[in-house]
């Protein structure tokens, strides 16, 4: 009897634990022997039910209570349940490391957050929406320009216009809220909607991948390197700097230069 059976400090073992959660989850009617052995009443596990007790105490580290767990119809539909939302911490995790590594990195080069290149930005056809108001108003300012069309393909880019050179302007900018035109981008009639053509110029650009939150430090510090670097800002123009939106959170921060 049990010959192909783990007692359980092998079973323990081998699902990288201890006897004593295998028994806790025994006793929370989570995990039972597969055989009580009636001579000795040695516990006895089968090697399936190893990935079983690895899944539960993922899924316990994910939040799911035991409740949750016993009502299950089976352990990998919930452990699938969970799976998108594990994916998508990974993920949040991973760029948040990656961009502090990359502030750190920036410091150290360039003694500010950012380390922008120059870029030459071609002449771009755009469709615009002229608004005033506070920088916090630009996500619903996107919302009614969104309004405005039949149809706005996937990969759309989005242009945020700051026009004149006030600098730093948090509560009544003048902006354009900006498409690129683009095959299956269709206004509709009768908007405040217009087309026009945002000129070839050279320019700092520096990306950033994250939360628009930090955008406003970010480009202090953008100033601070331009400064420090002696580059010149291009007052010819009729806009003083732009953010090209890409989706994902990936803003790519563009300052007109000579």
């Amino acid at each position: 009897m049990g010959q192909d059976l783990l007692n359980i400090g092998e079973f323990a073992r081998l699902a990288e634990t201890t006897k004593r959660t295998v028994l806790w989850y025994e006793e929370k009617g989570v995990l039972k022997p597969r055989l009580i052995n009636p001579e000795n009443n040695y516990r006895l596990y089968s090697t399936d039910q190893i990935v079983e007790l690895k899944a539960v105490m993922l899924l316990r580290r994910l939040n799911f209570s035991l409740t949750e767990i016993k009502k299950r119809g089976s352990l990998d539909k919930l452990f699938n349940k969970k799976r998108k939302a594990l994916k998508e911490q990974i993920t949040t995790l991973q760029v948040t490391l990656d961009d502090t590594q990359k502030y750190f990195d920036n410091l150290q080069q360039t003694g500010t957050l950012v380390k922008p290149v120059v870029k030459n930005i071609n002449p771009l056809k755009v469709f615009c929406l002229d608004k005033t108001g506070p920088y916090v108003e630009i996500g619903h300012y996107y919302q009614e320009m969104r309004s405005y069309f039949k149809k706005i393909p996937k990969d759309t880019i989005g242009i945020t216009v700051y026009e004149g050179f006030g600098g730093y302007q948090p509560r009544k900018a003048k902006i354009k809220i900006c498409f690129v035109v683009k095959k299956g981008l269709e206004p509709k009639v009768e908007t405040p909607v217009y087309k026009t053509i945002l000129p070839k110029f050279k320019a700092l650009t520096y990306t950033h991948r994250g939360s628009t939150t930090l955008l406003s430090i970010l480009w202090k510090e953008f100033e601070k390197f331009r400064d420090k670097n002696d580059y010149k800002q291009n007052r010819n123009l009729s806009f003083e700097d732009l953010e090209f939106s890409y989706g994902n959170q990936v803003t790519e921060m563009v300052m007109p230069i000579i």
